[in-house]
């Protein structure tokens, strides 16, 4: 998957979930108090090169995320450890799995009614797996944007459904002269929110 068509997809989920904050017809409730969150999510296929071999990943279909946070007027501080598992294409037994620990920001716009569209930004570490021969990890600075829609479902409970693009830095790999060279990756997700 080339660069231009990861761009393509990134600006036309934004483009599609951005008119929603012009809906915002006044503040959310301040609330207060803690929540916990859970989601899991499809991957989208995307190149990873490393050193000058580059790997296309094919649809993940393992990975999400866990998290706690806290609502602040409208914004929502965040703490959450996540996995993604995503199997080479076309090469049997070779796969790139992440695990991230990222801190994140997200503001619900309010529009009065029950659901609540959101935007969301975060940065945080990762662990990248890679598994050919032998498995070689390296831990590399990764961020995060984030746009989807909360639905209300019973008071406390939140239903998400949501667009997450994660990107990782260079990083070389241990024991190795290759480099695993910056990657984005796209998801869809669904979850849920439980306030406290």
């Amino acid at each position: 998957m080339s660069a231009d068509w990861s761009l393509r997809v990134a600006v036309s989920a934004l483009l599609v979930l951005a008119p929603l904050a012009h809906l915002a017809a006044q503040e959310v409730d301040d609330g207060g108090g803690f929540y916990i969150s859970a989601a899991y999510g499809v991957a989208l296929p995307a190149d990873r090169t490393i050193g000058e071999e580059t790997l296309t990943t094919e649809v993940g279909l393992l990975g999400g995320h866990a998290g706690v946070g806290l609502y602040l007027f409208g914004f929502r501080p965040e703490l959450a450890a996540g996995y993604r598992l995503a199997n080479v294409k076309d090469r049997e037994e070779q796969s790139i799995t992440a695990i991230d620990v990222i801190a994140s920001v997200y503001y619900d716009v309010g529009i009065g009614i029950l659901i609540a569209p959101y935007v969301g930004v975060g940065g945080g570490v990762s662990q990248s797996t890679v598994t050919r021969d032998q498995s070689r990890s390296v831990l590399t600075p990764a961020f995060q944007g984030a746009a989807g829609i909360g639905f209300s479902v019973l008071g406390d409970l939140t239903l998400n459904l949501g667009y997450r693009l994660r990107g990782t830095m260079d990083a070389e790999i241990p024991k190795t002269e290759e480099v695993l060279k910056a990657g984005l990756t796209h998801s869809l997700e669904v979850g849920l929110r439980y306030s406290f």
